[in-house]
This record gives structure tokens, C-alpha cells and sequence, in this order.
């Protein structure tokens, strides 16, 4: 079976599947094995696909950090810190439909995987007294957030693209800024230009006060990871490891025991249930199955042998620049995957005389970044749709109706205008 068909026939499993609820991590790993089944490696990358999992220390990285994510905004939901920086957000800005896509735009600027479910209960708590969907919510947090990537230059995929068109990231952003203004308001008028929100009743007296007694553990964890070295975190002394830890963890780790020290949190009734709510049985299984459908693609090599694939079916270029990179964005759910799936095939395509067309560059990222929102696999995504308990046919068609957005205005600014 080709590359393009079994790519088809997994999407199709994985839409049936969501489309009847079932647990995204489930789903995830069912493709994973309707795959493997599909491409004659069943026996043989069965065991491979399992000691791949149990032997990726990035999926433990992640667990791990999706925990700490967890456990930090428990914490800050039971100090009511969450209500307090939404309320002085409300009384300087003066509007919810800016303060709801300002929380993940401002939590977003920590490019951490999982980050979407620290700015979840924010949304949450913004929405308060809205009739806004849950759908609705879970779109607001993940589209705002990832809105990011086309002009944040501590965002990994951005930062490659621009390595691999050999770019200066300020010149790369030059050609991509304008995708984040249209995405910004093409969202506002999806998502609230028909609804009620309300007015704001509740204000604070000194906001900016208020602001930072809600937010200082968040920077903390901001600050720290930006500035402690990784040479501090050597684990030489695991036998064979050259490895380094992250900051990011240790940082969480940091906040979390200022907030409990601060705030004498020493009672194991509370721990309890934020222990329990950040060790969730159900968030488990959806990262697990998020990383068990990524070696998954590793073991058949789906997604290396699908670019050359699509290549080769002499499609008018702009077609093949776009359908590429979002076909793989929509698989691999990431930016760098991607990035360095796609950008290797298809940029000697736009390169003539050494001289590489960047306008062309900018749509396959615009249009890998599309897939890449849609994609199951996006752990962003996946924690928010679970943090709302939302349906993923209507998530996925707000998403679907933006990504349309993006896509197209990328095509006309990259072949329709000077």
C-alpha cells in the first residue's frame, strides 16, 4: 500500500474513532497499530514500537512536565490567583474578547510543550458569565497561543525553518508577521463577533498589584528557565548519560515550592487531590498515545517516504509546496517536525541559482502550521480538548475554518502579491 494511502486510511480510522468520543490517547494508539498492520510490520514493529516508548526519555520528559504544568495551576486555582489575574487584566484592558486570547498569547511566550494547560483555567476564568461554547474556549486557547510561531523567536520550528532557508530569524519573521495580525483577527470575528460576553462587573483597586501577586509564580518559572544554565544540570553521574536536564522542570519544581512555602501548603488533604489531578490516569494515556503514534510513523517511515511521494505526482508547484507540509504537520502534530521533514524535499524546488525564493518558504510553514493545528497528535490540542471536555468535530472545523485562513492568505501573499 503506498505512502498516500495508508495515510488516508489512518486519518479516516482516526475521524471515525473521535468522532465517537472515545479517548484521544486510545485513539492514538489504535492508529498506531492499524498502521503497523497496514504496512506488514505488525510482529516485527510491534516490539520495536514498545521499547522505543519505554526507552524515550523524552517521553518521561513530557510526562513529567505535563505533571508539574498540572500540579502549578492546581495550586494557583485553590490560591484563587487565577480569578485575581483575570480580574486585573479585566480592569486595565476593559474587555474579555482581549483578555481571553491575551492569557495564552502571554503564557505562550514560555514555548513549552504542554503549556496550553497552564492558560486553560485561565481562559476558563475569563469566560465566566460568557455563553461562550466549550468548543469555543478550547479554540481561543490553542489557536491564540500557537499564533506565536510565526514571530517568536524562541519557538523551536520557527527558529529551523529559518535555519533551513539559511535566514536570520528577524529576516524569516519579516515575510510571516503578517500571518499572525490576519490569524488574530480572523479569530476575533469567528469566535466572538456573535456572541454576548457580557460587561465586566467586577474591578480591582491597584490592578498592576494585583496583577503580579497573580502572576509572579508563572514568571518565576519564565525566568528561571531562560536563565539557569544547562551545565548546572549535568547527569554525567547517571552511568552512560551525557545528557542534560531541563530547566524548565526544575523551574516548575522552583515555583511550586515557593507557592507552598509562601503559602504554608504543607497539609497532605490538599496535595491529594492536586497530586491526583496532575497524575490523571486519563491525561496519561493521551501523551502515552501521542508518543506511541510518533514511533509509530518513525518505525513504518511514513512520513519520509510520503513527502518524495506527493513530490513525485507532478502537481502544480504552490500545490505541492502547501499539500506537503500540511500533510505531515497534520500527522507529526509539531512545528519541527515538520520542518525538517519537508523543508530538505521541497526548498531545491524554490532555489534557483542559489537564490531561495522565501515567499515560497513562507507557505510551506503557513501551510504546515495549518495541519500541524489540526493534527490529533498536537499535545496542546489534546490537553485542551480535554481540559474543556469538549467534541472534537466542532473544535476541528473552527480549526479547519482558520487554518483555511492562513493558508490562503499566505498563497496570496506569497504568488499574487509584489
Amino acid at each position: 500500500m503506498s505512502s498516500l494511502a495508508r495515510v488516508c486510511t489512518v486519518l479516516l480510522l482516526m475521524a471515525i474513532l473521535l468522532y465517537r468520543r472515545l479517548n484521544i490517547g486510545v485513539v492514538l494508539m489504535i492508529a498506531s497499530l492499524f498502521l503497523l498492520l497496514v504496512s506488514n510490520q505488525f510482529l516485527a514493529g510491534l516490539p520495536t514500537l514498545l521499547s522505543s516508548l519505554l526507552f524515550d526519555s523524552t517521553y518521561y520528559w513530557m510526562l513529567a512536565i505535563v505533571f508539574g504544568v498540572s500540579l502549578l495551576g492546581a495550586i494557583l486555582k485553590h490560591l484563587n490567583k487565577i480569578p485575581l489575574l483575570v480580574s486585573a487584566l479585566e480592569t486595565l484592558i476593559g474587555s474579555r474578547a482581549f483578555v481571553m486570547p491575551l492569557l495564552p498569547m502571554v503564557i505562550g511566550t514560555l514555548p513549552m510543550p504542554g503549556g496550553a494547560y497552564l492558560s486553560a483555567p485561565m481562559v476558563e476564568q475569563a469566560a465566566k458569565g460568557t455563553k461562550l461554547s466549550q468548543e469555543k474556549k478550547t479554540v481561543v486557547n490553542h489557536w491564540f497561543r500557537h499564533l506565536l510561531e510565526f514571530i517568536f523567536p524562541l519557538y523551536p520550528g520557527f527558529l529551523f525553518a529559518a535555519k533551513m532557508c539559511n535566514m536570520d530569524v528577524r529576516d524569516f519573521a519579516y515575510f510571516t508577521w503578517p500571518l499572525a495580525i490576519i490569524g488574530s483577527a480572523s479569530a476575533f470575528l469567528l469566535l466572538f463577533a456573535n456572541e454576548d460576553l457580557g460587561k465586566i462587573e467586577v474591578s480591582v483597586d491597584k490592578p498592576w498589584r494585583h496583577l503580579w501577586i497573580a502572576i509572579w509564580p508563572v514568571v518565576t518559572v519564565v525566568v528561571l528557565t531562560m536563565t539557569i544554565p544547562r551545565q548546572w544540570l549535568n547527569l554525567s553521574f547517571i552511568a552512560g548519560s551525557n545528557r542534560y536536564g531541563d530547566p524548565f522542570i526544575l523551574a516548575l519544581g522552583a515555583s511550586i515550592t515557593l507557592l507552598a512555602l509562601r503559602n504554608s501548603l504543607w497539609e497532605w488533604r490538599l496535595w491529594k487531590p492536586w497530586l491526583q489531578q496532575a497524575a490523571s490516569g486519563k491525561i496519561i494515556t493521551m501523551v502515552t498515545g501521542t508518543f506511541v503514534f510518533k514511533h509509530a510513523l518513525e518505525i513504518t517511515g511514513l512520513t519520509k517516504s510520503l513527502a518524495p511521494e506527493l513530490t513525485a505526482l507532478g502537481l502544480p508547484l504552490p500545490l505541492l509546496l502547501g499539500l506537503v507540509p500540511f500533510v505531515v504537520g497534520l500527522l507529526v502534530g509539531y512545528a519541527v517536525g515538520f520542518v525538517g521533514i519537508t523543508f530538505p524535499v521541497l526548498l531545491p524546488l524554490v532555489t534557483v541559482g542559489g537564490v531561495m525564493d522565501a515567499k515560497a518558504a513562507m507557505w510551506m510553514y503557513a501551510a504546515g502550521w495549518a495541519g500541524m493545528m489540526l493534527s490529533p497528535a498536537h499535545i496542546c490540542l489534546v490537553l485542551t480538548n480535554e481540559y474543556f471536555d469538549s467534541r472534537w468535530v466542532p473544535v476541528l472545523s473552527y480549526l479547519a475554518l482558520q487554518g483555511a485562513v492562513i493558508a490562503a492568505s499566505a498563497y496570496v501573499l506569497a504568488f499574487h502579491l509584489p
